[in-house]
Formats: C-alpha cells, structure tokens, sequence
C-alpha cells in the first residue's frame, strides 16, 4: 500500500492512499506492527513512517491535512513504538509548519504534535 501510495504522481492518489492507511492503522495498528515487507525487510511502522517523511517534504498544503490524521492515529495506536522517532517525526512536522501557507495546515498539525 505504502508503496503504490508513494508511486501515485497523481496527488487525489496519494490522498487516498493516505486515507487508506489511516483507516488500517485506526483498525488494526497491532497487525502493521507485525508485518515485514519480504522485498526490503522493512517494518510496516518503518515504511509507515518512510511514507510520512516523504509526505511531509511535499510542499502541496492540502496533503498535510491528511497527513495530520495518520500521525494523530499513529501515534494514539502504536504508543511506544514510535518513541525511537519521535524527535525526528516532530523536527519534521515543525519544518514543515514554518513553510505552510494556509492556517487549516498549520492547525492540522498543530494538532498532531500536541495530541
């Protein structure tokens, strides 16, 4: 999934792959816990996170508002497993704020580093 969502030019892809995840993560965060990409042996937290850090070095506004919903859940479902990254994950949420454009952006992920 992460690795459609990221191969996706189209920008409504992209959303809706963010969505997607949103949604396995609200579901289900134990099971992408447990998986292991068999081509990369990559955790499904680390592609997850992979994802986000792609995501947020975009400079498209309107991604960030969906974006803000993955880390929000992200971080209320796997807890302890993100504490390895979370110093980065928030370095990069607050670089990303001091580019934002529009005020929903900021709130957004506003919102997400003080959840």
């Amino acid at each position: 999934m992460v690795d459609l969502a990221l191969s996706c030019k189209s920008h409504h892809s992209r959303q809706n792959g963010v969505s997607c995840l949103t949604v396995i993560i609200r579901k289900d965060a134990q099971q992408v816990l447990a998986w292991t990409d068999p081509t990369t042996n990559q955790s499904g937290l680390a592609s997850i996170l992979s994802f986000i850090a792609r995501l947020l070095q975009s400079q498209e506004e309107s991604g960030g508002l969906f974006i803000g919903d993955l880390i929000i859940h992200l971080m209320r479902k796997v807890g302890e497993a993100v504490l390895p990254v979370l110093p980065e994950l928030l370095q990069a949420m607050l670089l990303r704020m001091k580019t934002a454009k529009t005020a929903t952006f900021i709130q957004v992920f506003s919102r997400a580093v003080f959840v």
